[in-house]
Protein backbone atom coordinates (compact mmCIF):
# COMPACT_ATOMS: atom_id res chain seq x y z
CA UNK A 1 0.00 0.00 0.00
CA UNK A 2 1.41 3.16 -0.98
CA UNK A 3 0.75 6.25 1.34
CA UNK A 4 0.56 9.95 -0.37
CA UNK A 5 1.59 12.70 1.57
CA UNK A 6 0.69 16.05 1.23
CA UNK A 7 3.51 17.77 3.22
CA UNK A 8 6.62 17.33 5.04
CA UNK A 9 5.24 17.41 8.21
CA UNK A 10 3.09 14.80 7.29
CA UNK A 11 5.85 12.50 6.16
CA UNK A 12 7.80 13.68 9.35
CA UNK A 13 4.34 12.39 11.35
CA UNK A 14 3.60 9.53 9.94
CA UNK A 15 7.69 8.32 10.46
CA UNK A 16 7.18 9.39 13.81
CA UNK A 17 4.44 7.49 14.40
CA UNK A 18 5.59 4.23 12.13
CA UNK A 19 9.66 4.46 12.63
CA UNK A 20 9.87 5.90 16.41
CA UNK A 21 12.19 3.01 16.99
CA UNK A 22 14.51 3.48 13.99
CA UNK A 23 17.43 5.61 13.96
CA UNK A 24 16.84 8.46 12.24
CA UNK A 25 20.68 9.77 11.97
CA UNK A 26 24.30 9.14 12.82
CA UNK A 27 26.28 11.38 14.43
CA UNK A 28 30.24 10.74 15.31
CA UNK A 29 30.86 13.44 17.83
CA UNK A 30 33.94 14.29 19.18
CA UNK A 31 34.46 11.27 21.38
CA UNK A 32 34.47 9.24 17.97
CA UNK A 33 31.44 7.61 20.04
CA UNK A 34 28.83 7.30 17.05
CA UNK A 35 25.06 8.51 18.58
CA UNK A 36 22.54 7.73 16.69
CA UNK A 37 19.51 9.07 18.34
CA UNK A 38 15.49 7.09 17.46
CA UNK A 39 13.71 9.35 14.91
CA UNK A 40 10.64 9.17 17.89
CA UNK A 41 13.05 10.43 19.99
CA UNK A 42 14.50 13.78 17.78
CA UNK A 43 10.64 14.20 16.69
CA UNK A 44 9.85 14.69 20.48
CA UNK A 45 12.55 17.18 21.30
CA UNK A 46 11.66 18.94 17.84
CA UNK A 47 8.15 19.22 19.20
CA UNK A 48 9.00 20.55 22.24
CA UNK A 49 11.67 23.39 21.35
CA UNK A 50 8.64 24.16 18.35
CA UNK A 51 6.03 24.41 21.06
CA UNK A 52 8.49 27.10 22.47
CA UNK A 53 9.35 28.77 18.92
CA UNK A 54 5.29 29.04 18.47
CA UNK A 55 5.04 30.95 21.75
CA UNK A 56 7.68 33.57 20.24
CA UNK A 57 7.55 33.10 16.14
CA UNK A 58 4.01 32.91 13.70
CA UNK A 59 3.61 31.04 10.70
CA UNK A 60 6.13 31.78 7.90
CA UNK A 61 8.43 33.86 10.46
CA UNK A 62 12.11 33.72 9.35
CA UNK A 63 13.59 31.73 12.19
CA UNK A 64 17.71 32.29 12.42
CA UNK A 65 19.66 28.57 13.13
CA UNK A 66 22.98 29.37 14.79
CA UNK A 67 23.97 25.98 15.82
CA UNK A 68 27.42 24.12 15.77
CA UNK A 69 27.44 21.13 13.73
CA UNK A 70 25.98 17.84 15.40
CA UNK A 71 22.75 16.46 16.55
CA UNK A 72 21.36 19.92 17.86
CA UNK A 73 21.32 20.26 14.31
CA UNK A 74 18.76 18.20 12.95
CA UNK A 75 16.33 19.14 16.35
CA UNK A 76 17.02 22.83 15.06
CA UNK A 77 15.74 22.17 11.33
CA UNK A 78 13.07 19.31 12.92
CA UNK A 79 11.51 22.24 15.41
CA UNK A 80 11.40 24.89 12.79
CA UNK A 81 9.26 22.65 9.90
CA UNK A 82 7.12 21.65 13.70
CA UNK A 83 6.27 25.26 14.33
CA UNK A 84 5.73 26.00 10.78
CA UNK A 85 8.54 28.57 10.54
CA UNK A 86 10.97 29.36 8.38
CA UNK A 87 14.04 28.43 9.01
CA UNK A 88 17.16 30.29 8.44
CA UNK A 89 20.68 27.71 9.20
CA UNK A 90 23.81 30.28 9.92
CA UNK A 91 27.05 29.20 10.72
CA UNK A 92 28.18 29.95 14.23
CA UNK A 93 31.18 31.46 13.31
CA UNK A 94 28.74 33.80 11.16
CA UNK A 95 29.12 36.36 14.00
CA UNK A 96 32.71 36.78 13.62
CA UNK A 97 32.30 37.96 10.07
CA UNK A 98 30.30 41.77 9.40
CA UNK A 99 28.00 39.48 7.24
CA UNK A 100 25.71 38.72 10.39
CA UNK A 101 23.62 41.87 10.81
CA UNK A 102 22.59 41.86 6.93
CA UNK A 103 21.71 38.23 7.34
CA UNK A 104 19.73 38.33 9.64
CA UNK A 105 18.22 41.60 8.45
CA UNK A 106 17.49 40.45 4.95
CA UNK A 107 15.98 36.85 6.18
CA UNK A 108 13.76 39.13 8.24
CA UNK A 109 14.44 37.33 11.28
CA UNK A 110 13.59 38.44 14.80
CA UNK A 111 14.24 35.04 16.38
CA UNK A 112 17.43 32.92 16.77
CA UNK A 113 17.71 29.36 18.28
CA UNK A 114 21.00 27.95 19.34
CA UNK A 115 22.81 26.77 22.15
CA UNK A 116 23.09 27.91 25.34
CA UNK A 117 26.80 28.44 25.17
CA UNK A 118 26.44 30.37 21.84
CA UNK A 119 23.66 32.28 22.96
CA UNK A 120 25.70 33.45 26.20
CA UNK A 121 28.22 34.37 23.65
CA UNK A 122 26.26 36.08 20.99
CA UNK A 123 23.42 37.82 22.84
CA UNK A 124 25.29 41.57 23.47
CA UNK A 125 26.97 41.07 19.96
CA UNK A 126 25.80 44.62 18.53
CA UNK A 127 24.35 42.65 15.50
CA UNK A 128 22.48 40.65 17.35
CA UNK A 129 20.27 43.51 18.92
CA UNK A 130 16.56 43.34 18.36
CA UNK A 131 16.49 39.38 18.57
CA UNK A 132 14.92 37.08 20.68
CA UNK A 133 16.56 33.98 21.68
CA UNK A 134 15.74 30.34 22.24
CA UNK A 135 18.09 27.91 24.00
CA UNK A 136 17.94 24.32 22.60
CA UNK A 137 19.41 22.80 25.60
CA UNK A 138 16.77 24.69 27.95
CA UNK A 139 13.93 22.46 29.14
CA UNK A 140 10.84 22.83 26.57
CA UNK A 141 7.04 22.54 27.16
CA UNK A 142 5.96 19.55 25.34
CA UNK A 143 2.37 21.62 24.34
CA UNK A 144 2.89 21.57 20.20
CA UNK A 145 0.44 22.44 18.37
CA UNK A 146 0.27 21.26 14.61
CA UNK A 147 0.69 24.26 12.32
CA UNK A 148 -1.83 25.16 9.43
CA UNK A 149 0.34 23.83 6.98
CA UNK A 150 -0.44 23.48 3.30
CA UNK A 151 1.36 21.90 -0.02
CA UNK A 152 2.36 25.22 -1.49
CA UNK A 153 3.92 26.41 2.33
CA UNK A 154 7.53 27.42 1.91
Amino acid sequence: MTVKFATLLDVIEHRAQTHADAPLYGFLGDDDALAAPRFGDLVARGRAVAAALQRIAGPGDRVLLLLPSGLDVIVGLLATLLAGVVCVPLPVTTHRRAGFAAQARDAGARVAVSDRATIDRLRDHPDAAGLRWLALDDPQDASWTRPPTQPDDL
